[in-house]
C-alpha cells in the first residue's frame, strides 16, 4: 500500500510543485486535481477492501465529499500560488493577509471532514469511518508535506544571498 501511494505520491507532487512556481490557470488546477480524485479513489477502495453493501453507500457520501473538498483544495493551490509568486517581496500585511488565508482554509478542511466522518460512520460504523478518515489524513499530510518542502521558508533566499 505505502508503495503505490508513494510512487502516486511522488508523481502527483511533481506535477503540483512544478505548477506552483508557476502562475496557475484554472485549467491547470482542475486537471492537477482531477488527477489526484481519480488515483485518489483507486486508493481509498484497494485500502478499504470495502463489501458491497458499504461501497454503495460510501461511494455518493465520499463523491460529496470530493466536490467540497476540491474547492477547498483549488483554494489551497490558489495561496500557495500567492506565495510562491510574491515570497521575495513580501511584506508584513502581505504575509499575514496569507498566513489568515491559509489558516483558514485548514480550518474548513478540518471542518469538513468532520462534517463527512459522521456521514460516513451513520453509514458503515464509525470504525470504517476513521479507517478512511485515518487514510484521508495521511494522503493528504504526504502531499502537504510535499508542498511545504518545495516552497521556500520566508527569509530564506535572505539567508543565501547573505552568506
Amino acid at each position: 500500500m505505502k508503495k503505490i501511494t508513494l510512487f502516486l505520491f511522488i508523481s502527483i507532487s511533481a506535477a503540483v510543485c512544478n505548477q506552483t512556481f508557476a502562475q496557475m490557470n484554472k485549467d491547470e488546477v482542475q486537471l492537477v486535481q482531477s488527477i489526484w480524485g481519480m488515483e485518489k479513489r483507486a486508493i481509498i477502495t484497494e485500502y478499504m477492501k470495502f463489501t458491497e453493501a458499504e461501497i454503495t453507500k460510501f461511494a455518493p457520501i465520499y463523491e460529496e465529499y470530493a466536490k467540497a473538498y476540491k474547492s477547498l483544495g483549488e483554494a489551497r493551490l490558489q495561496i500557495i500560488s500567492e506565495y510562491a509568486n510574491s515570497f521575495t517581496t513580501m511584506t508584513n500585511e502581505q504575509a499575514d493577509v496569507l498566513m489568515q488565508k491559509y489558516l483558514k482554509n485548514n480550518a474548513d478542511i478540518d471542518k469538513l471532514q468532520l462534517l463527512y466522518y459522521n456521514k460516513i460512520k451513520k453509514e458503515i460504523s464509525a470504525l470504517r469511518a476513521a479507517a478512511w478518515m485515518q487514510l484521508e489524513i495521511y494522503l493528504q499530510t504526504m502531499i502537504r508535506a510535499e508542498l511545504q518542502s518545495a516552497l521556500p521558508m520566508i527569509g530564506e533566499l535572505d539567508q543565501r544571498i547573505q552568506h
